[in-house]
């Protein structure tokens, strides 16, 4: 007796076939940051879906993600998901970088001391070469204390919308220095006389905490680079090294 036996076949599914209405659909359902960037990544049609003016309205309701990297994990780095109760793991690039700190979902990574600064992002692995860390004279900003370590970099807007960005970091004890990488090739220094405990971007405009109040920062001139008292002495009774700032419910 013979049979008949229909061979099953697989076919490889081309997801740019989508009509393009189907894939703005789906994209306008999804409500987490690594899934967005997961969509964009499928093909190019996708990731022409996959803009800022569909997800930007849901990115202030995000849930960060805790970062630790484990002493035997080299070349990766491992994510805690909040919303998904797991850990992510993700490759660092090749050559072996250092991590400073994460402000907005990237990561400033360096080489070579600062002579080499990166932004990295960990979901999509896109990076952006940042101007070495030199002054208008191409001398490079050093702490005048060995011990004094780069404390933190805080963005005024996310690179993954625009490019129309300006960096702020700290680098000493009374130091800033700040970047437009579209415009700047160097890094432009604010001293201030006291020892800056925070510094924050609200609404565009960088804000510095020292001894002596909160400092507003002129970054749109670097020929012009200064620093405002917004509120001249901090509440008596604030334990200064211990205080910080922050945005209140998006206000």
């Amino acid at each position: 007796m013979a049979c008949n036996r229909k061979r099953k076949t697989l076919t490889v599914t081309d997801w740019s076939d989508l009509p393009q209405e189907l894939v703005i659909s789906i994209a306008n359902r999804i409500v987490l940051m690594e899934d967005f960037t997961a969509f964009g990544a499928v093909c190019k049609s996708w990731r022409s879906a996959a803009t800022k003016e569909i997800f930007t309205s849901r990115l202030t309701h995000q849930v960060p993600f805790l970062m630790f990297r484990k002493k035997d994990a080299v070349g990766m780095l491992e994510f805690y998901s909040l919303t998904r109760d797991k850990i992510l793991k993700f490759k660092l690039p090749e050559g072996g970088v250092q991590i400073i700190c994460s402000c907005l979902g990237w990561l400033f990574t360096s080489r070579r001391g600062l002579e080499e600064l990166n932004l990295l992002h960990p979901l999509n692995h896109s990076q952006i070469k940042l101007p070495g860390f030199r002054d208008s004279s191409c001398q490079v900003l050093r702490c005048r204390d060995e011990l004094s370590p780069f404390v933190r970099f805080v963005l005024s807007s996310s690179p993954s919308w625009t490019s129309d960005y300006t960096i702020i970091g700290q680098y000493d004890f009374q130091k800033l220095a700040f970047c437009k990488p579209r415009e700047h090739k160097y890094w432009t220094s604010i001293v201030f006389e006291e020892y800056i405990w925070d510094i924050i971007c609200y609404k565009g405009r960088f804000y510095a905490m020292d001894d002596d109040g909160i400092w507003v920062c002129d970054t749109e001139n670097p020929k012009q680079a200064k620093a405002n008292v917004v509120v001249p002495e901090i509440p008596f009774g604030f334990v200064r090294q211990y205080s910080f700032m922050a945005e209140s419910a998006g206000d």
